[in-house]
């Protein structure tokens, strides 16, 4: 069963029973309660599932978004260096934890975090590298000091991790619900393949310990040169909870209807396996490319 994003409703007056009924009518029989949705949406959404008419298949974090700020998925960073930020990160998966509880859903996609010194830096390379103009003295600069300042703090950002997954993993554990770290589109974000691993090494024996395959993300790294997305997703396949299904158009155009942008879906349907497939769009992609491509995963992926 695919299930469909919330976040492609946001920006629209919708409550939520509208929502399922829009679900439903496009042929999604469950909802990832996305960052952007708000509390009453929320409820009414949770009303419908309670009654058997759609089910949840995840929850976004930060679920529900807050009253005062519009909703983002790195609102907080259970990743951050700073002891406070950190601290507060927790706490606010924890809210998130107790809402999917009460959700019924079996899994949270959460950002962990990012390598904030990098980022800026990240945002000129890929820019180069979108624009095909890697040549030449500043590039390399530039490039040189994005990898020195993530080499410089992805220690502390690590630790930092695994000191919130050591808290939060047990709350976990007892609530029946898995916490998925997601692949970003970024070379600043955490955390990259190799330190996957090195989290499934630490913390892979726990139930509640999972990662989350971004399809669109996966490639956007792809088209700058960093791995492949197929790889990332094979080499951490008994790990997965979910996977976030769209298309890239171009180098970095991602949350596109499949099959309107370059990613080979019929390579990955191997993920056709996995507990949660959720089709995340964004709010601009139209009703009959979104449909179209639930058709066309149903027939290359055999759902």
């Amino acid at each position: 069963m695919f299930s469909l994003s919330t976040c492609w409703f946001d920006g629209r007056p919708a409550d939520g029973g509208a929502i399922v009924d829009e679900a439903l009518a496009m042929g999604f029989g469950a909802l990832e309660l996305g960052y952007g949705l708000r509390q009453e949406a929320a409820s009414k959404i949770l009303e419908r599932a309670a009654a058997g008419d759609i089910a949840i298949s995840s929850v976004h974090a930060f679920c529900p978004a807050p009253d005062k700020k519009p909703g983002h998925p790195e609102l907080y960073s259970i990743a951050d260096a700073d002891e406070e930020a950190r601290a507060k990160g927790v706490a606010k998966v924890l809210e998130c934890l107790a809402f999917a509880s009460h959700a019924g859903a079996p899994s949270i996609v959460l950002h962990a975090g990012r390598i904030k010194a990098s980022a800026r830096r990240w945002l000129w390379v890929h820019n180069r590298i979108t624009n095909d103009e890697t040549e030449g003295f500043f590039y390399r600069w530039n490039f040189k000091r994005m990898v020195k300042a993530r080499e410089t703090g992805i220690g502390a950002a690590m630790d930092a991790l695994r000191r919130s997954l050591s808290e939060l993993l047990p709350a976990f554990e007892q609530a029946h619900i898995r916490l998925a770290l997601e692949n970003l589109p970024s070379y600043d974000a955490i955390p990259l393949p190799d330190e996957a691993d090195a989290l499934v090494r630490e913390f892979g024996s726990s139930p509640a310990f999972a990662l989350w395959y971004d399809m669109g993300h996966g490639q956007v790294m792809e088209n700058a040169g960093y791995g492949t997305g197929i790889d990332y997703a094979r080499r951490h396949m008994p790990h997965l909870a979910g996977c976030h299904i769209h298309d890239v158009i171009g180098p970095a155009g991602d949350h596109q209807a499949p099959g309107r942008g370059g990613i080979d879906f019929p390579a990955f349907s191997f993920l056709a396996s996995l507990p949660s497939l959720v089709f995340e769009p964004s709010s601009g992609v139209l009703k009959e490319d979104l449909v179209a491509g639930r058709q066309m995963l149903e027939q290359t992926w055999k759902k």
